[in-house]
């Protein structure tokens, strides 16, 4: 009785692609790395795997949220900082006016320097991070402040009263700075100032006090400079506020660093390769298939046992 060919070669076939079959994905795994190759290689991981890839994207746009905003923070604090420097400096030439053996000249040249600080608070007021301006409040795509000529105001201010904010998680927002309002005295719609006693913006507090020291007016330019130091002290206030705000992004970021590190590990336990076990597993797959291979040459030395299958 002779054999059938056909089922016996389809059999042999399958006898080496199995262990064939096995020997590429446990080469993939240890190659790569990575225990899932295919979604049949275990579809609850890989289902798991997929979550946890999408967790590490809103993770990972969350941090990116809170560096914007660490961003943004660091150059408003850089900025407060000069701010307050200038009307320090700007208190103290207003306290040089006072003396009363100052010429004209002299007078005259301590105004152009309060003046040429006034010209650097605009362009402190006009700083830019990734092309968005950080004192214009929510508009961020418009010049807060624009020097003017021929209105009451020397300085306009552009932008609005709503402060900067960023989602430091799916829950939170957090201020991120100060609108140019704020800072520089501005009133807001009801015209509240954010500062007690002073009922002009910084930049024609500092016009009015370079005009009172120009003509002489000590009486005067003794109560602008009073209210110039109220400015400062309002600025150093906004700075101080700013540091707490840093503080809230940094807790915020170092709890996102946390979640991502917690979710990679997770991930690892579901999608990388055990490289003892793999290693283990892929002699023993080689020694079927070399089993198999050697099985098949001897069977096919054998050709009387079998039809002719074409």
């Amino acid at each position: 009785m002779r054999i059938g060919s056909r089922g016996y070669f389809q059999q042999i076939q399958s006898n080496v692609a199995r262990p064939a079959e096995k020997l590429t994905r446990l080469y993939g795994q240890l190659t790569s790395g990575k225990r899932l190759q295919v979604l049949s290689d275990d579809p609850l991981a890989a289902s798991r795997a997929v979550r946890g890839h999408a967790v590490l994207e809103e993770i990972e746009a969350r941090k990116f949220v809170i560096r914007q905003g660490q961003q943004v923070l660091g150059a408003a604090d850089g900025a407060l900082g000069d701010i307050a420097q200038s009307l320090s400096k700007v208190n103290n030439l207003a306290l040089q006016a006072a003396a009363p053996y100052l010429e004209e000249g002299e007078r005259s040249a301590l105004a152009s320097e309060i003046r040429g600080l006034s010209d650097q608070m605009v362009t402190l007021g006009n700083m830019q991070v990734q092309d968005k301006y950080i004192f214009a409040g929510s508009q961020t795509q418009t010049r807060p402040l624009e020097q003017a000529e021929g209105v009451s105001l020397p300085v306009l201010y552009h932008g609005n009263s709503q402060a900067p904010v960023y989602a430091i998680d799916t829950l939170q927002q957090a201020g991120a700075g100060f609108t140019g309002q704020r800072v520089f005295n501005y009133a807001d719609a009801s015209g509240e100032r954010a500062v007690d006693g002073v009922d002009t913006d910084v930049f024609s507090l500092l016009e009015d006090l370079a005009t009172a020291i120009e003509t002489g007016d000590t009486a005067q330019s003794e109560a602008l400079r009073e209210q110039v130091t109220k400015c400062h002290a309002s600025v150093v206030g906004l700075r101080g506020q700013v540091g707490v705000m840093t503080q809230r992004y940094e807790r915020a970021l170092s709890v996102a660093e946390a979640a991502d590190l917690r979710t990679r590990e997770l991930l690892a336990e579901e999608e990388d390769v055990d490289f003892v076990e793999a290693a283990s597993e892929l002699e023993q797959q080689t020694t079927i298939y070399q089993a198999a291979l050697g099985l098949t040459s001897r069977l096919l030395e054998m050709p009387d046992l079998f039809d002719m299958p074409w």
